[in-house]
């Protein structure tokens, strides 16, 4: 079998819209657990015009990108890669550069925002406070992918880090993007841990290569919906959704991670789990009893906040 091909395939299924304003995304979207794809939220970026990997070549080509296998080369030369990209060579798939923090032209261009993506709580100084390395102080910010034709994301099928909320902003090029509900994580073979946040959040299904259903027979179960992200348009997807991606041509998209009062109940679960997993096994209820508290507190703290803040939105 081939993921990319299941016989349960539902294509084009994800559902697209425009002029959603803010308390519907949230009400009808996000709290329902519905993926959405937004073919104007991200209309007005400079970027959707100007950017193309040439471009990053060179306004960026000298940083020093490191690699899924600890090696390193000038982003330039991946560039140089993903554009010989082929089915049987792909080329590299780059999921998190940040370097736009340094070159102020590029954050310009992916301006203005959306306004889905505030209340952003992951920015707030008052966030795990004096953990800076903590992983859900580090999933925080925007991130620039980079990638080839025929490139996957590097973590296959995976949900977003800490049942976070997602949006993929889709600059340049076109990728093709398969999901799975949450319902569905029983049958996904979750069994390979994320140590950048001490989650069981990727499968061992293939996604680059055919697999002998015998090595994983439910996935015959599996019910996949799957889209196309053209430029211009932005998806979101709801915490916990399985999902694996890859570049039908020289891709650009822009993501961030966001977690507010909506969706914060199951990021603290998803906290006091991984922190079941990095602590030892003789402090760790020590530890999840400890996170517990401060997610529960911190949250009453910024839902107040918000309420007064963002009354408009409300």
């Amino acid at each position: 079998m081939n993921i990319w091909q299941h016989p349960n395939m539902q294509r084009d299924a994800i559902e697209r819209s425009s002029g959603i304003g803010y308390r519907e995304f949230y009400q009808s979207y996000t709290k329902a657990s519905r993926p959405i794809i937004m073919t104007d939220a991200i209309k007005n970026w400079p970027a959707i015009e100007k950017w193309s990997l040439d471009y990053f070549r060179s306004h960026a080509g000298q940083q020093t990108v490191r690699g899924e296998d600890g090696s390193e080369q000038s982003l330039a030369q991946c560039i140089d890669l993903m554009l010989a990209s082929t089915k049987d060579n792909p080329g590299p798939y780059i999921p998190s550069l940040r370097f736009h923090e340094n070159w102020p032209e590029l954050y310009n261009d992916i301006l203005p925002t959306p306004n889905y993506w505030g209340p952003n709580w992951l920015y707030s100084p008052w966030l795990m406070p004096g953990l800076s390395s903590h992983p859900l102080r580090r999933i925080a910010g925007i991130e620039i992918n980079l990638s080839g034709p025929n490139s996957t994301f590097p973590e296959g099928i995976h949900y977003d880090d800490l049942m976070t909320q997602t949006f993929v902003a889709q600059v340049h090029g076109t990728k093709e993007l398969i999901l799975f509900s949450p319902e569905q994580t029983k049958l996904i073979y979750a069994k390979i841990l994320n140590k950048r946040v001490d989650t069981f959040s990727q499968s061992e299904i293939p996604v680059d290569t055919d697999f002998d259903i015998a090595d994983f027979p439910l996935t015959s179960e599996l019910m996949p919906i799957q889209a196309i992200l053209q430029p211009g348009e932005m998806l979101c997807t709801p915490p916990g959704w399985w999902h694996c991606v890859r570049a039908l041509e020289p891709s650009i998209a822009v993501v961030t991670s966001v977690a507010n009062q909506i969706i914060w109940p199951r990021v603290r679960r998803a906290v006091i789990d991984s922190s079941r997993i990095r602590h030892q096994r003789w402090n760790a209820p020590i530890a999840t009893a400890v996170y517990a508290i401060y997610m529960t507190v911190f949250g009453w703290i910024r839902s107040a906040s918000d309420r007064i803040r963002y009354r408009e939105m409300h």
